[in-house]
């Protein structure tokens, strides 16, 4: 597979669809170094295609912040961005590490920013003189809410939680015990997960492990699954790579399902190796499909798996509605240098899928009115007028984009008292948005341009 090294290179490939998955790459990896944000903030100034920059910053989001990114995106808040941009730069400084904040306190709390954003800041200074013990009482009274509601809306939860990464002596025991209740399916149990993972709480590995299988989703709480995955991508590779392989031939369908997706995320050789070997005992068309995308996703380049990857296409063997998986060999033939005798055919055949994720922009536009709802409200549950504002013209939507352009000086953000009377001023945590707008098929290309699958994008 390519080094890490050899990936960033692929920023300037002049394949947009190839750029998008690079972007893809690092955003998705359980260690990008060496890139960090400063990494795709230098590609963002090179590009000059617009949904790579906006794809760039939203990534840049997601990877090490240093002092030069920080900086970096307090400029960029006082310059005009379209509304996806402003989000990610506003979600940027909002999850800025709390060393970071505590040091350029009163630079980073005087940008241009809503209100709300303003006082989740200032809330995460203040709950640095909270008592550890006070803190995990305030948290699982939190969670107790968050379940009595029904509610997804766990950003004060989230800020305890980041209060008790400090105080390992408190928290382990307690998160310990949670995890270690396999019944227990509440949100708190979300939150303990990600403090072991925070902790790389060793004993904790083979609770997180079985915490994958998504066997408590009709009990409404599939969250849990996805948590153990972002806090087992914390542990060393070497310690969680071989626990998935062995883990893999008893484990329930959605189970493999999970694991492949978390080897995926591990961007090393004995990643590759494991998959490598899944898909030679997997005879599940499905997963086997989406073991093959795995591997096309990690840049792989063993002429072996090149070689079973060809004869997949060739024989029809795999999943047409999990996987284009001519698509992402055309992708390998320009990032790796990869030449079956296919490949002109192969690009031929994709032509019109490449069209259709260049073309369509009905994700954009959804995405633009829900970022514009978090920007205004710091919410992005609709509110009652929604419904009548998705059956105005086009002149709602063309107003929706005149609105971020605002000053140059400065974002035109809603006014703070009109924040404060609308919203409880808990802003969202760094994390995948939960979309209330309607679907595109999720086996269908995604069209915010990314390549891929939209399940596999922006349909997390």
């Amino acid at each position: 597979m390519l080094e890490p090294t050899q990936v960033i290179a692929l920023l300037d490939h002049s394949d947009q669809i190839l750029v998008d998955g690079v972007i893809a790459y690092f955003g998705s990896a359980h260690d990008p170094a060496p890139a960090t944000a400063d990494t795709l903030w230098a590609a963002y100034d090179r590009s000059t295609h617009r949904k790579n920059r906006s794809w760039l910053i939203e990534v840049a989001a997601r990877l090490p912040q240093t002092d030069t990114s920080i900086s970096r995106v307090l400029k960029e808040l006082t310059q005009e961005h379209d509304v996806s941009g402003i989000f990610y730069l506003l979600h940027t400084l909002q999850a800025v590490p709390i060393k970071m904040l505590q040091d350029r306190k009163e630079e980073i709390l005087a940008a241009p920013m809503p209100e709300h954003v303003r006082i989740h800041l200032e809330s995460r200074l203040s709950m640095s003189e909270t008592p550890a013990e006070e803190l995990w009482e305030l948290l699982q009274n939190q969670a107790n809410i968050i379940d009595d509601e029904a509610s997804d809306d766990d950003r004060s939860a989230l800020r305890l939680v980041e209060a008790l990464e400090r105080n390992p002596d408190i928290a382990i025991p307690a998160t310990m015990k949670i995890l270690a209740d396999k019944s227990n399916v509440t949100s708190l149990v979300r939150y303990a997960i990600q403090l072991l993972g925070h902790f790389r709480h060793t004993p904790a590995v083979d609770l997180l492990v079985g915490r994958l299988d998504k066997k408590d989703e009709e009990a409404g709480f599939s969250q849990i699954p996805e948590s153990a995955a972002d806090a087992l991508l914390k542990f060393p590779a070497s310690l969680i790579i071989p626990k998935l392989r062995h883990a893999y031939p008893e484990a329930t369908h959605y189970f493999k399902m999970a694991i492949t997706e978390l080897l995926e995320k591990f961007k090393l050789p004995e990643a590759e190796e494991a998959l490598f070997q899944l898909l030679q005992i997997e005879n599940d068309i499905e997963l086997k499909s989406m073991i093959a995308y795995s591997l096309t996703e990690i840049f792989t380049n063993r002429p072996e798996i090149l070689e079973q990857l060809r004869q997949m296409v060739i024989n029809n063997d795999y999943d047409r509605q999990q996987v284009n998986l001519e698509h992402e060999l055309v992708l390998l033939c320009n990032a790796v240098g990869y030449n079956p005798p296919e490949a002109g055919q192969w690009r031929e055949n994709v032509s019109e899928y490449r069209r259709q994720i260049e073309d369509d922009t009905e994700v954009e536009v959804l995405l633009a009115k829900e970022y514009t709802r978090w920007i205004e409200t710091g919410s992005l549950n609709p509110g009652e007028d929604d419904d009548e504002e998705d059956s105005e013209d086009e002149e709602s939507e063309d107003d929706e984009w005149d609105w971020v352009a605002g000053d140059k000086n400065r974002p035109a953000f809603a006014d703070d008292e009109e924040v404060a009377e609308t919203d409880d001023l808990r802003p969202p945590a760094i994390e995948p948005f939960r979309r209330t707008a309607p679907k595109v098929g999720r086996n269908e290309p995604c069209p915010c341009g990314s390549g891929k699958k939209y399940k596999k994008c922006c349909g997390k």
